[in-house]
């Protein structure tokens, strides 16, 4: 038995190792690498709190400042090691936010904790700028009060939930601490996101108008009046605030981020693209995101060189991401696409073009990685079209989480909805295994594998012709429902059923099921009774 070479040196990979390989990419501005590296770090030694500190820093450069957070306060309840620089950590996220007030809290902690330590300078530094903003003198930055950390941790959760898309969750937190703190209007801009993605117009309109009660200049309640006027079609009012919006000047990074992705959603590219391009020359820290804001709005102005700039940054500062590499691929291929949103994923349909049905795995991604599908499938189910409303319900067969439930149970128990679209919610919420009020028979899982069996090539308006005609033969022929030994077929059935006859064949469409053209048929017939 052979014996290994003596002059092989192991390779220990222990956390010291990729702590120094995360300093190297660092060092090249890996910010992505550098992460990875770190994590790799704490995993190995999950009680050393300099690894997750230093996750921490990398999360702040990339701009994920809530993420950031989230790690130096677990830190700070495990350990009073490094306790106090996190403090200092929290104090420039906290700027970048614009949350000042949590800001000087952590910046004084900082101080008290480490007085001879080396971000002294800087803490004092930050403590005088946001001093200035309350017009102030600097001593009077004392008198904090003692429930501000409760009050910081709390609205860091109702936000984390809003990023999820737990909007329901989130607003009960929100409501919770404008009650304590009714002048805390960082929550009260929250809320009034919070009803409207939920579709509660006049709920978010009210709060708004709360909040510009008491601040009449708070840029974050005029950015989501401007949205709420633009998604009810009020021109005049959103014109005459436009004009008003344009003309701000932005003191603060959080503040500039706002009203630059405002002004861009509302078409405003070129006030956004002033915008944004200001901020990437003084910002801080390094943002892929605000690049790709300069990319979206310089693309939209028909400025492609530019925006093919700002999306090579991207690409640097987050290689993972296919976000950079498709737009970067549309404008060498001169394949020049109409007015694209400010959302940091690649659009939805040009993933899905080949086919237009929902992908489940895919819808399930993406609600993960942009809480804004979410919302904005909430606000259609409640203002959308009919067929809006349609495509939501199918979405929401497959999200199936206490949010959709929630959205669902109270879609139905609205007057002025269809009743053929409350019965394709009822039949969702069956599926989910919720049964509502009116009908309580138990959805069968065979019903739902006859629609999961229809042919993925149909469009999205065919599937839903199916579903619609599916639910309706179900209700109607409920208690004495056939017994479905082949969902195959049945969907077989539906597909011919709503296709137009001169462009439909039964035996080819049985061929493309693998089902006979006498059960197809068979089936044809029980669902054209419906019809009558």
């Amino acid at each position: 038995m052979s014996s290994k070479p003596s002059n092989v040196i192991p390779l220990s990979l222990t956390a010291d190792f990729f702590a120094e390989r995360a300093n190297r990419s660092l060092d090249r501005y890996n910010y992505s690498k550098a992460l990875r590296y770190f994590k790799r770090a704490g995993e190995i030694e999950p009680q050393n709190p300099l690894h997750f500190c230093n996750m921490a820093g990398v999360l702040g450069h990339l701009g994920k400042f809530h993420e950031s957070n989230e790690i130096l306060h677990q830190v700070l309840q495990r350990t009073d090691e490094e306790a106090a620089e996190c403090h200092y950590y929290l104090a420039c996220n906290y700027i970048y936010l614009d949350l000042l007030e949590q800001a000087e809290e952590h910046a004084l902690k900082y101080l008290r904790k480490d007085p001879k330590g080396r971000y002294v300078n800087d803490a004092v530094e930050l403590l005088e700028y946001v001093a200035a903003e309350f017009d102030r003198p600097l001593e009077e930055t004392e008198m904090l009060h003692p429930e501000d950390d409760e009050k910081t941790l709390l609205h860091e959760e109702a936000r984390a939930l809003m990023e999820k898309g737990s909007f329901q969750q989130a607003e009960k937190i929100l409501l919770k601490l404008i009650k304590e703190y009714p002048d805390f209007l960082a929550a009260s801009n929250n809320l009034s996101l919070c009803y409207y993605y939920k579709g509660e117009v006049e709920k978010s309109r009210k709060t708004i108008s709360t909040v510009l009660l008491q601040d009449p200049c708070n840029i974050h309640a005029l950015c989501n009046l401007a949205i709420l006027y633009y998604q009810q079609q009020e021109e005049e009012n959103l014109q005459t605030l436009l004009m008003e919006l344009r003309k701000i000047i932005p003191l603060q990074y959080d503040q500039a981020y706002k009203l630059g992705i405002t002004l861009g959603v509302m078409g405003e590219h070129r006030a956004a693209y002033q915008l944004f391009k200001k901020m990437s020359a003084y910002a801080w820290q390094l943002d892929f995101h605000l690049y790709h804001y300069c990319a979206v709005a310089a693309y939209n102005l028909g400025r492609y060189k530019e925006a093919r700039k700002y999306w090579r940054l991207v690409q640097r500062e987050d290689p993972q991401s296919p976000v950079a590499p498709f737009y970067l691929e549309q404008i060498q291929q001169n394949e020049i696409l109409k007015e694209i949103p400010y959302y940091y994923h690649v659009p939805g349909h040009q993933k899905t073009k080949s086919n237009s049905k929902f992908s489940k795995s895919s819808l399930q991604e993406e609600m993960e990685r942009d809480p804004f599908i979410r919302s904005s499938f909430l606000w259609a189910l409640r203002h959308g079209d009919r067929e809006t409303k349609l495509q939501v319900l199918q979405a929401f067969e497959w999200l199936g989480d206490q949010e959709v439930i929630e959205a669902l149970k109270e879609f139905v128990e609205q007057p002025e909805q269809e009743e053929e679209l409350k019965q394709m919610a009822r039949f969702v919420l069956k599926t989910l295994g919720h049964a509502t009020t009116q009908g309580s028979e138990g959805w069968r899982r065979s019903w739902t594998q006859v629609l999961e069996e229809l042919n993925p090539n149909l469009t999205v308006e065919e599937q839903l012709k199916a579903r619609e005609l599916w639910v309706q033969f179900i209700q109607q022929a409920s208690p004495n429902v056939p017994p479905i030994r082949k969902p195959a077929s049945w969907a077989a059935a539906l597909e011919y059923m709503i296709l137009p006859k001169e462009e439909c064949d039964l035996a080819e469409i049985a061929a493309r099921y693998g089902v006979t053209s006498k059960t197809v048929k068979k089936h044809v017939e029980v669902l054209q009774q419906i019809q009558g």
